[in-house]
């Protein structure tokens, strides 16, 4: 069935509506209504307006919206979760210096003997 997409819409979500529903790209959808609007003015409108009163609002659910939930705790967290890894980044590049040093080798050579 053809709904209106509110969550995606410019106006009243009968382009991004119509790309949900034939899976198309909704910036190509809304350039044809464009061209098709500097072409055939009065017709695309009355289509369009006839359209947004026709078509009823796309029925998410709650799963949708939980799903961005995590996907914006997701971002929020994504700056800790990256100034984590530089630390652990810099650690590990500590420790691999520290292994190829003369001092390691060093001391490993000390221990060994005993």
């Amino acid at each position: 069935m053809l709904y209106r997409d509110k969550k995606n819409a410019w106006i009243s979500g009968v382009c991004a509506g119509l790309a949900k529903q034939f899976d198309l790209n909704v910036i190509g959808i809304r350039l044809v209504f464009i061209v098709l609007g500097v072409v055939t003015y009065l017709l695309v409108v009355i289509t369009y307006l006839i359209l947004t009163f026709a078509l009823k609002p796309y029925p998410y659910k709650e799963e949708d919206d939980d799903t961005n939930k995590i996907k914006r705790q997701a971002k929020k967290q994504l700056p800790t979760l990256e100034s984590n890894l530089t630390d652990m980044d810099s650690r590990v590049s500590e420790i691999e210096n520290y292994v190829i040093s003369e001092r390691f080798s060093f001391q490993r050579q000390l221990h060994s003997k005993d």
